[in-house]
């Protein structure tokens, strides 16, 4: 049992990702019992992992084991990348003030497994932003 996780926002709008030792972790379906399933995010790679687990009351039980090792580097990037990305949304920064400003918080090894700030701020214009007030004066 695991209590210590962390949730990312996923690709599809308004869906997120279990981040946990390592792996991430997709929703797979809720439960009758009120708890829900989720499976390792490598299930649908050319990997094949059969990595799943049940949340319950805030409690992560691991069920099939992975076929592969976990990444932390990776999680804490994709957390990186998530916020840079989040903070876009709300934020009245330009995008490439949000994306240095994250990327430079941010330790080396970890920045090695994060896109190129140029792809980052492709995306970053891509995303629909807080509306900017002007002031006349």
């Amino acid at each position: 049992m695991e209590t210590v996780h962390h949730f990312v926002s996923g690709q599809r709008k308004g869906s997120q990702k279990l981040a946990l030792k390592g792996y991430f972790y997709y929703k797979s379906r809720d439960l009758v019992n009120g708890s829900t399933s989720y499976r390792c995010e490598e299930s649908r790679t050319r990997l094949s992992c059969k990595g799943s687990g049940i949340l319950f009351n805030n409690i992560f039980t691991e069920g099939t084991q992975h076929s592969h090792a976990g990444d932390f580097d990776e999680v804490n990037a994709e957390t990186v990348r998530r916020k840079i990305y989040d903070s876009v949304l709300t934020s009245e920064s330009k995008p490439r003030v949000l994306i240095s400003k994250g990327v430079n918080k941010t330790l080396p090894h970890i920045q090695s497994k994060l896109p190129s700030n140029q792809s980052m701020w492709k995306i970053c214009n891509e995303i629909p932003t807080v509306p900017r007030l002007h002031t006349i004066g």
